[in-house]
C-alpha cells in the first residue's frame, strides 16, 4: 500500500502523537480512504479536545504553519487538515502532493493527493464528509511542499478579496 517515503522537513521523534497514531491507523485501515478518514477524525477530535483552538488569520498562516504546531494549536482550516493529514500519510509510507486550487465555496482551497498502487494519485478534500472531489473543485497547482508555489499562493493572498467578492456576487444571482 505505501510507497517510498518522502522525507519530511520537520525531525520528529516517532513518540510525537501525530506520528505514533498515523502508525496505529495504519495498522487497523487497509484502504487508504478509511485511513484518511480516521486521521481526518483523530486530528478533529484532537482540536475539539483543547481548550481553545487557533483559526488562522489568512490563507498564508493556514498553509504555512508547521503539520505539529497546527495540531498541537487545534488548527481546521482546510490547509491545516491538509498539512496535518499529508504528514501523517508520509509517516507511514505514502506519496502525496499538496493541492492549491478553489471549490464552489471558496476561491482559496487547499486538499490533497496521494498515490494509490493501482489507480495512481488520488484526490481527497479532508473539509468534505466523504473526501469526494466535485466537478467544482479546481486545481491552481499541485506541489510536494507549500514553499514550492509560495509566489502562487503570495498572489493568491493579495487578491482573495476580490475573487472572493466575484464568487459571491456568481451565488446571488444564480
Amino acid at each position: 500500500m505505501p510507497m517510498n517515503k518522502k522525507p519530511t522537513k520537520q525531525n520528529f521523534h516517532d513518540s510525537t502523537p501525530i506520528y505514533s497514531e498515523a502508525k496505529e491507523l495504519f495498522k487497523k485501515h487497509s484502504s487508504v480512504k478509511n485511513l484518511i478518514l480516521r486521521i481526518r477524525f483523530y486530528i478533529t477530535k484532537h482540536a475539539f479536545s483543547l481548550p481553545e483552538r487557533y483559526k488562522p488569520k489568512s490563507i498564508l498562516e493556514s498553509r504555512f504553519t508547521p503539520p505539529l504546531e497546527a495540531f498541537n494549536k487545534g488548527m481546521l482550516s482546510c490547509g491545516a487538515l491538509t498539512n496535518i493529514s499529508a504528514e501523517m500519510l508520509r509517516s507511514v509510507g505514502f506519496k502525496v502532493r499538496l493541492i492549491h486550487g478553489e471549490n464552489s465555496k471558496s476561491v482559496d482551497h487547499a486538499w490533497l493527493s496521494v498515490y494509490e498502487k493501482g489507480k495512481g494519485w488520488v484526490q481527497y478534500d479532508l473539509t468534505r464528509k466523504e473526501l469526494d472531489i466535485t466537478p467544482e473543485h479546481k486545481v491552481k497547482m499541485i506541489c510536494d511542499d507549500w514553499e514550492d508555489i509560495r509566489d502562487q499562493i503570495l498572489k493568491d493572498h493579495q487578491t482573495y478579496q476580490t475573487r472572493k467578492n466575484r464568487l459571491i456576487n456568481q451565488e446571488t444571482r444564480l
